[in-house]
């Protein structure tokens, strides 16, 4: 009975600790940024964004408003760390429709700055 007992201690332990953690992944956070951007919900963005990036978070997903676009290909990874940021890179492609002329916008041309604040991966800005 008092393995048992320990067993379930331990497993209490494991739990809280793990709970602790990041939550999600920076090529998560990027993906769902790029998302909230194509759809045009600023509320989104800015949630996902870190707190020096809120308002550019805003601007970015507001300039999508009068768009149609959709995403395609999309996939992000995890690269190296420059200082307190994580950096993500991309493939894939907004194919956004503006003016009735078809644009598409490579995903490729930046790298994207993820940082963890508040215990969750946010976007930064760009490198």
């Amino acid at each position: 009975m008092h393995r048992l007992w320990l067993h379930f201690r331990l497993l209490a332990i494991i739990l809280t600790l793990g709970a602790c953690g990041p939550s999600g992944s920076p090529e998560r956070a990027v993906i769902k940024y790029i998302e909230a951007l194509v759809e045009a919900d600023s509320v989104r963005a800015v949630n996902l964004a870190c707190t020096a990036w809120e308002e550019q978070a805003r601007t970015e997903a507001d300039s999508f408003e009068t768009v149609d676009a959709r995403l395609e290909g999309l996939v992000c990874t995890e690269g190296e760390q420059v200082d307190e940021f994580t950096i993500v890179t991309c493939q894939g492609v907004i194919r956004a429709m503006y003016d009735g002329e078809l644009q598409d916008l490579n995903l490729d041309r930046r790298a994207y700055q993820v940082l963890l604040e508040d215990g969750e991966w946010r976007m930064c800005g760009y490198k």
